[in-house]
């Protein structure tokens, strides 16, 4: 007869089912057997988590949990360090790590309910704000929308008020701050001719004809050039041979 190719441990659990279904205890089995009740093998004890972890999960024991950057402050290590601690609990199922929306790093909580009602929390501050701007936004669609009203009501009186401003213009009235027309004569226009100036016997001109510098060099005081011809001495574009500009005839 080949093996049984089931595994050991499920023909040890249907045999202790049929045992207690038969209502016999294991000492029973063990004594009809010839055999001493062994005790059963102790657990493992459970690894105890460091100091470290221990702070963390202490500190994270709180309605809004704890981020990494909370953990870098408390420890005092390197945010690559606090971050391995972080996610290690939360694999040992020490932490309970959730965020809500919109944020973008994780929140670890000792307390899972403490997670779950901080998100749940979030969750209604979000609603409330979506509801608050587009409450707003409909605010501000029917404020111009009511200023659009306005402006087509106040358009024909506004284009009359034009029209009634043109006509006191062109008649000569101007119409002030409170509306009441006032006369105002009409501005000299400069872009009439003008007669020229009339001159008589009495008439006196006085006419200033003295050559004055315009430039520089026409001020400087320079030694007489021994070379000949001397141009440092001759104004600019004169002829030194000459005395007269270059080009004019002798």
């Amino acid at each position: 007869m080949p093996p049984s190719t089931l595994p050991r441990g499920a023909i040890v659990a249907a045999c202790a089912d049929m045992i207690r279904a038969c209502g016999l205890t294991l000492a029973e089995l063990a004594w009809h057997m010839g055999e001493q009740l062994q005790a059963p093998l102790a657990e493992p004890a459970k690894r105890v988590v460091g100091d470290q972890a221990e702070r963390v999960i202490a500190f994270a024991d709180q309605p809004k949990g704890a981020t990494v950057a909370d953990v870098v402050d408390l420890l005092g290590v390197h945010y690559a360090t606090a971050a391995y601690h972080c996610d290690k609990l939360a694999s040992r199922h020490k932490l309970t790590k959730a965020k809500g929306r919109g944020e973008h790093a994780f929140r670890y909580f000792a307390n899972p309910h403490h997670a779950e009602a901080y998100v749940e929390a979030r969750q209604r501050e979000d609603a409330q704000r979506e509801a608050d701007e587009q409450r707003a936004a409909q605010e501000r669609e029917q404020q111009a929308i009511q200023l659009a009203t306005e402006r087509q009501q106040k358009a024909p009186q506004k284009a009359d008020a034009i029209a009634e401003r043109a006509r006191l213009r062109s008649a000569g009235l101007v119409a002030n701050a409170k509306q009441n027309p006032t006369f105002s004569a009409p501005k000299d226009d400069p872009t009439k001719p003008r007669g020229e100036a009339v001159k008589t016997e009495k008439t006196v001109e006085t006419r200033d004809t003295t050559v004055r510098p315009t430039a520089r060099w026409q001020t400087q005081q320079l030694p007489p050039d021994p070379r000949y011809p001397s141009f440092s001495s001759t104004p600019f574009g004169v002829n030194p041979d000459t005395g007269k500009a270059w080009g004019a005839r002798a």
